[in-house]
């Protein structure tokens, strides 16, 4: 990975929002993503960089900019989830999708195997992606994306909630956390938040808890689930059974959680201090520090002792329009964020970890816990590329949804989940 000087300046230069919709200069020669003058226009497209997501991709545009005066960059925000697919799977069936595209591993996957993507085996960076992380960035063991960062799902703490009760430190382990929310319960103060009215939070708790439960120590674990290897009914029983117990222990009711939204009612909830501990995603963490609140992020408590694994998600990345006209453009776009300057910037704004093994993670105390299981290697990855999709994903959702009610035993909520990840194959 190639370093620079440092010539980063947050707010230099021109604005995101001017790079938005770009008039196109009123004199244009006859080649292919030019105008007038020789400059090559080159669009982006992703669903970070508004108002709601920010992600410092004002400040690395600029710096763009400013280093390659040669290319004019349009970058567009398009709506992030359904409304993204919705917006550009229609533009590369016409053949005019942006010349690169913000993805992520399943979008990836979609549009690569439907000859979307441009190859990008030949690039410098490939060789230096981490390990563990390299696989979502491949269809067909041939690399499409360029991956931004990988970021934590994990435990949110209010420090201040739990020094009235006594607490210190974020719970590393599940003896600490139960310790902990006895003492918050003993002190009348408020416990633990786990929204999870759409099943996201269940999904993601029950591979949490297998990530200190089931993961250490296997190799190609998602892969042989995918394949029928491997299954989760008599594996991870007792990380689904570690969920159940938080109510048979009286810190949580389940069914109450299923009615709270976890994505538009559970970060303010926690911000208002309604509970002192919560589980989500690492990307909320700078806009709950910028409220003020004495926060820590840790991996979930699922060890039994000892410290947790962490759960790495593997988000965003550049992906290039295999009939884009300035491929060369492209190229050097994704080039310019191979740089652990500028990709610091994007990793700062998201806290979230870098994705090449010399590059450089934010170095923030309210990550520390979650930084050292990083650092560690004391980490696993959502499966989002293997066996959580589709009818599979949907079928994790329902079947932790119906345990937690008592609908299903925990063989059963795992053998269904196990019957609809075969029927993936």
């Amino acid at each position: 990975m190639k370093h620079r000087r440092s010539v980063l300046i947050i707010g230099a230069g021109v604005a995101a929002a001017s790079l938005l919709g770009l008039a196109a200069c009123s004199s244009q020669d006859d080649t292919p993503g030019t105008e007038g003058g020789g400059k090559v226009v080159l669009s982006v497209a992703g669903w970070k960089g508004g108002e709601s997501e920010p992600a410092n991709m004002e400040a690395i545009n600029d710096l763009f900019a400013e280093e390659h005066p040669e290319i004019e960059l349009k970058f567009e925000v398009v709506p992030p989830n359904d409304a993204y697919v919705q917006a550009l799977s229609p533009q590369f069936l016409a053949g005019d999708a942006p010349d690169v595209i913000m993805t992520d591993a399943p979008k990836m996957a979609t549009w690569a195997d439907s000859g979307y993507l441009e190859a990008l085996d030949d690039e410098e960076w490939v060789a230096d992606i981490v390990p563990g992380l390299r696989t979502f960035t491949e269809f067909d063991d041939i690399t499409y994306g360029f991956p931004m960062e990988q970021i934590g799902i994990g435990l949110f703490a209010n420090m201040d909630i739990l020094a009235e009760a006594g607490i210190t430190e974020v719970p590393t382990n599940a003896t600490e956390f139960t310790t902990a929310l006895e003492a918050l319960q003993a002190a009348g103060l408020p416990g633990l938040a786990l929204p999870n009215k759409s099943g996201w939070t269940g999904r993601m708790l029950l591979t949490a808890a297998a990530a200190s439960d089931v993961y250490p120590g296997s190799d190609d674990l998602d892969t042989d689930i995918r394949n029928g290897d491997a299954k989760l009914a008599g594996e991870w029983d007792a990380s689904l059974d570690s969920l159940i117990a938080l109510e048979d222990d009286g810190f949580i009711d389940w069914s109450a959680q299923l009615g709270v939204d976890e994505f538009t009612q559970g970060r303010p909830d926690f911000i208002a201090g309604k509970s002192s501990f919560w589980f989500q995603g690492a990307w909320n963490l700078q806009g709950i520090i910028d409220e003020g609140v004495n926060v820590q992020f840790a991996p979930w408590p699922g060890a039994t002792a000892g410290d947790s694994y962490g759960l790495l998600f593997p988000g965003t990345m550049w992906s290039i329009n295999a009939a884009s006209e300035v491929k060369d453009a492209a190229r050097t776009y994704l080039e310019f964020w191979n740089d652990p300057e500028v990709l610091g910037l994007f990793l700062d704004a998201e806290n979230a970890f870098t994705t090449f093994e010399d590059g450089v993670s934010p170095d923030k105390p309210q990550l520390a816990a979650f930084s050292a299981a990083v650092e560690e290697g004391n980490v696993a990855y959502t499966p989002v590329n293997s066996w959580m999709v589709g009818d599979a994903l949907t079928a994790v959702n329902t079947s932790v949804q119906s345990r937690m009610l008592g609908d299903l035993t925990t063989e059963a909520a795992l053998t269904s989940i196990d019957e609809a990840i075969a029927r993936l194959r």
